[in-house]
C-alpha cells in the first residue's frame, strides 16, 4: 500500500484512492475521519486504520475493502466498520446480538422436492485473543460448532471471539453475528435457453454458478459424438475413438507431448495406444470430456492401469482410493500384484502388509489360488507373515499345487523350502508323512523336515494378550452425548483383536476417567483416575484377580506411568479442586493443579516414593521407556498444549529437556519398538518418529482413521492402535469408536483391523 507500512502500527498519510476504487472502506473514511485515527493502533497486532483499508486499496474492483487484524480494531475503527456493517447487512442500527444457532427453531422454505444437487453451510469464527438436505446439514453444523467450543474452553481455555454487539467476529465485516452463510447448489433445467435467466437470479439476490464449466464440456462432447472438428483418433485393441488433440492435451501431460512436433505421432491422424485396454481408453477419453467417472471393482484394474500409463494422476489417486477402501482378505493380493504392477509402493505396501496380517483368511480365498509361483514364495516365506501355526503353511502350499497339480508340482519343493519346519508340530508331520503321498514323495522332503535353523515368525514369537479397559464407552443411542457412559470392564484380546475374556473392573474404577496403567513382570498396575484420584491396583490375568495397593502420595488422573528397570514409575497429571474466587460472596470456582511430581512404587514395602518432579507440569501426553530412560512427549498444560520434550535418567534422578517435537503434542500414545519412539493418536496428523540416539524426529504413515483419544500398545514389532472418536461423531467429542488399526514399523505402513466389539475412548492398554 503507498504511504502504508504493514503491522508497523504507523498510518504515514492518507490513501491515495482513485475513481477506480469504489469500496466502501473508500466511502466511509474520509480523510477528516482518518486524521483522528492515524495515530492508533491496535494492542496485540500493531494492526493501524491504514491496514484496515489496505485490501480496497489494493483490489479497487473490492466491495467492501475492509478487513480487522484482530477484535480491537472494531473498537478503535468502529467509526468506519459501524456504518460499512449497516449498509451490508441493510440495517438502520447495530443491536445487541443474540446467537440462536438451533436447528430445533430453523423453518426451512425450500420444498422437499426443490432440485438441490449439495448444500453447504458455513460459518466464520475467529480465537479470542488470536488474530443434500438443508435441515439435516444445518443440524450438523449447530453440533458441531458447539462441540468444537466445548473443546477449546477444556483442552485450550480459550474460546471463539465474540462481541455483545456485532456477536462472533471476524476479519470481515460482512461476516459479523452467526458468521454463517448458506447455500443450496440447484440444477434448473433449459436455463441455459433463457436469456432472462441471470437477471432474474441477480434480482433475487441468487448467484449463478458452474453454469459456463457445465455448457462448455458439453458442447465439446456434442462436437465429439457429432465428428465436428474431431483431428485424431486413439485406437486400442480394434476399438477405435475419434477426439480433439487440443481437449487431450489438455487434460494428459502424457498427450500434450505426445503432439508436440518432436513426436511422430503429432502429425498422425490415427494413433495406436499400447498397453491399455480399449474399454479404459475410451472411459478415460469420456473422463477428459465430461470430467465424471465412477471407479467400479469391474473397471477398477484395467483404469488404474491406464491412468497410470497415461499419467492421469487424479483417476490414479481415486483408483488408489477405491483399492484401499476395499482392502479385505479376499481383495488384498490382487491389490498387492496392481499395485506392483503401477510402481506404487505405498498401496503395495499396505496390502502386503494386509496379506501378512490376514493370512488365515487370505489362503482360502479364490484369489490365492491363481498367484504367480515367484509372488506365493515371496509371500510364505516373509518373517512377518501371520500364522499361529506352521502347519498352515503347509496347508496353504498343497492346495495352490493342488489347483492345477501337473503344471505346479515341479514348484513344491521350493515352496516347501519356505515353511518353519522346526516350529511345525510333530505329530502333524509324521500324520501328513504316512497319509499324503504327494507330500511325502517329494525329493529330499525328510532332509527338509529335519531343519531346525529356522526361527520363528515374528507373531509365533509374541504370545501375550493385549488388555483394554477404562475410559468411555458407547450407549445404545449414539446420537446423545449423555447416553456416553464409562467403561466398567477390561477386556482380554488376543493378536488378532478378538475378544477372549471380558471382566468387570474394580468398583471404585467404575466411574473414574484419566486413569493409568503398565505392564511389570506380567502384571497390570493401574493407577489414578477422577474418582480414583490417589488409587492403586494390581491385576493379576493369570487368574483374572485385582488387589489393592498402597495409596499414592499424590491424587491425579490425566496422568503417565512406565517401568524403568522393573520399577513403575507415576508421572505428571492433574488434579481438580474446588476455590474461592470471592470471599465476601463465597463464590465457588473449579481450578486445575498441573502435577510435576514423579512417584516409583516400592514393592517390599507397598509404597510409593517421590523421586526428581518433571521440570514442566503437563497431563494427557504421551510416555514410554527406550534405551533405559523414561521419555515424557507434550502433554496439556495450563494454558495451551505443548511441544516440549523430558527424559528421566533413573541413575541421576533427574528430568531434563531434549529436543522438543515439531509440533505440540496433545493426548497422544508414545510406543518403543526396538531403539526408537513412534507417536500416535491425539492431535497428530501422522505418525511421528524419534530416534534418541540421533536425537532426531521423522513423519512417517498416516493414520486410516480418526485416532482422536485412541489407544496404542506394541504387539511383537507392530503397534496396535484402537478406539478414539470416529469420522460420524466427532463434534461428540465424548464418543468412543470401534476402528482398530495397525502400524507396521518395519515398512512405515498402516493398516485397518477387523473392528472390535465394543467402541471406546480414552482407554488404557
Amino acid at each position: 500500500m503507498a504511504g502504508t507500512q504493514i503491522g508497523t502500527g504507523v498510518a504515514l498519510q492518507y490513501p491515495s484512492w482513485t475513481s477506480h476504487h469504489r469500496c466502501r472502506g473508500r466511502k466511509f473514511l474520509s480523510r477528516d475521519l482518518w486524521e483522528q485515527l492515524k495515530d492508533k493502533k491496535t494492542s496485540l497486532t500493531g494492526f493501524t486504520i491504514n491496514d484496515v483499508v489496505r485490501s480496497g486499496l489494493l483490489v479497487p474492483s473490492s466491495d467492501n475493502g475492509v478487513y480487522a487484524g484482530d477484535e480491537e480494531c472494531y473498537r478503535l475503527y468502529r467509526d468506519v466498520y459501524d456504518p460499512i456493517i449497516k449498509e451490508w447487512h441493510g440495517i438502520s442500527e447495530i443491536p445487541v446480538h443474540v446467537s440462536n444457532l438451533d436447528p430445533r427453531r430453523l423453518t426451512s422454505v425450500i420444498k422437499n422436492k426443490a432440485p438441490i444437487l449439495s448444500t453447504r453451510c458455513r460459518v466464520v469464527r475467529n480465537l479470542a485473543g488470536y488474530g443434500a438436505n438443508v435441515e439435516q446439514v444445518f443440524d450438523r453444523l449447530c453440533r458441531g460448532i458447539n462441540a468444537i467450543n466445548m473443546a477449546l474452553l477444556k483442552h485450550a481455555q480459550t474460546e471463539f471471539s465474540f462481541h455483545r454487539k456485532y456477536g462472533y467476529l471476524s476479519s470481515c465485516p460482512t461476516n459479523l453475528g452467526t458468521g454463517m452463510r448458506a447455500s443450496v447448489h440447484m440444477h434448473v433445467p433449459n436455463s441455459l435457453t433463457e436469456t432472462q435467466f441471470e437477471n432474474t437470479c441477480c434480482q433475487l439476490g441468487l448467484e449463478v454458478r458452474g453454469r459456463h464449466g457445465a455448457w462448455f464440456l458439453q458442447r465439446l462432447q456434442d462436437f465429439r459424438s457429432e465428428g465436428h472438428l474431431v483431428d485424431v483418433t486413439l485406437c486400442a485393441e480394434g476399438k477405435e475413438i475419434p477426439c480433439h488433440r487440443l481437449v487431450l492435451s489438455a487434460f494428459a501431460e502424457y498427450f500434450q507431448a505426445m503432439f508436440s512436433g518432436a513426436h511422430s505421432e503429432s502429425k498422425k491422424d490415427k494413433i495406436e495406444i499400447g498397453g491399455v485396454s480399449a474399454e479404459a481408453l475410451e472411459l478415460l477419453v469420456d473422463i477428459a470430456y465430461t470430467s465424471k467417472f465412477t471407479v467400479t471393482i469391474d473397471n477398477v484394474q484395467s483404469l488404474y492401469e491406464a491412468a497410470n500409463m497415461l499419467q492421469v494422476e487424479h483417476v490414479e489417486a481415486s483408483c488408489e482410493d477405491f483399492l484401499i477402501g476395499r482392502l479385505r482378505p479376499d481383495t488384498c493380493l490382487a491389490t498387492w500384484v496392481l499395485a506392483d504392477k503401477v510402481s506404487n509402493t505405498y498401496l503395495s505396501a499396505m496390502a502386503r502388509s494386509f496379506a501378512f496380517k490376514f493370512f488365515e483368511e487370505v489362503w482360502t480365498a479364490d484369489d490365492f489360488l491363481e498367484l504367480p509361483v515367484e509372488f506365493l514364495r515371496m509371500y510364505i516365506s516373509d518373517d512377518e507373515l501371520h500364522v499361529k501355526k506352521e502347519e498352515e503353511v503347509i496347508e496353504a502350499v498343497m492346495l495352490w499345487v493342488r489347483h492345477d497339480f501337473e503344471e505346479r508340482q515341479s514348484h513344491l519343493k521350493g515352496l516347501l523350502e519356505c515353511v518353519r519346519f522346526s516350529h511345525v508340530d510333530q505329530d502333524y508331520l509324521k500324520n501328513i508323512m504316512e497319509t499324503d503321498k504327494e507330500f511325502a514323495e517329494i525329493p529330499g522332503i525328510k532332509e527338509l523336515i529335519k531343519n531346525q535353523s529356522v526361527q520363528a515368525r515374528s507373531c509365533q514369537i509374541f504370545r501375550g494378550e493385549i488388555l483394554l479397559f477404562g475410559g468411555i464407552t458407547d450407549g445404545e443411542d449414539r446420537l446423545r452425548m449423555e447416553r456416553t457412559k464409562p467403561n466398567c470392564d477390561i477386556y482380554r484380546l488376543d493378536a488378532d483383536c478378538n475378544c477372549v475374556l471380558d471382566t468387570a473392573l474394580p468398583r471404585s474404577l467404575h466411574d473414574s476417567r484419566g486413569i493409568a496403567a503398565c505392564v511389570v513382570n506380567n502384571d497390570v498396575i493401574v493407577t489414578g483416575g477422577s474418582m480414583s484420584l490417589s488409587q492403586a491396583w494390581r491385576y493379576r490375568p493369570s487368574d483374572n484377580s485385582w488387589t489393592k495397593l498402597g495409596s499414592l502420595r499424590k491424587r491425579r488422573h490425566w496422568h503417565g506411568m512406565a517401568v524403568l528397570q522393573e520399577k513403575v514409575y507415576v508421572v505428571g497429571g492433574v488434579k481438580d479442586e474446588i476455590r474461592i474466587s470471592d470471599p465476601e460472596m463465597m463464590i465457588r470456582v473449579p481450578h486445575r493443579v498441573f502435577r510435576k511430581e514423579t512417584e516409583v512404587y516400592n514393592e517390599l514395602t507397598d509404597s510409593w516414593h517421590v523421586v526428581a518432579p518433571l521440570q514442566q507440569a503437563v497431563s494427557s501426553f504421551g510416555i514410554t521407556t527406550c534405551c533405559k530412560k523414561i521419555y515424557v512427549f507434550g502433554g496439556h498444560t495450563l494454558r495451551n498444549g505443548t511441544s516440549v520434550v523430558q527424559c528421566y535418567d533413573h541413575t541421576q534422578n533427574v528430568w531434563a529437556f531434549v529436543t522438543p517435537s515439531p509440533y505440540t503434542l496433545q493426548d497422544i500414545k508414545a510406543c518403543t519398538v526396538n531403539t526408537k519412539i513412534y507417536l500416535v493418536g491425539g492431535n497428530l496428523d501422522q505418525v511421528l518418529c524419534y530416534d534418541p540416539h540421533e536425537d532426531l524426529y521423522e513423519e512417517m504413515a498416516k493414520p486410516i482413521v480418526v485416532w482422536e483419544s485412541a489407544s496404542a500398545t506394541v504387539c511383537g514389532s507392530e503397534i496396535f492402535i484402537t478406539g478414539g472418536h470416529d469420522d460420524e461423531y466427532l463434534y461428540q467429542l465424548n464418543h468412543g469408536s470401534c476402528m482398530v488399526q495397525w502400524l507396521y514399523v518395519h515398512n512405515d505402513t498402516m493398516i485397518r483391523g477387523p473392528d472390535l466389539q465394543f467402541h471406546c475412548g480414552d482407554t488404557s492398554v
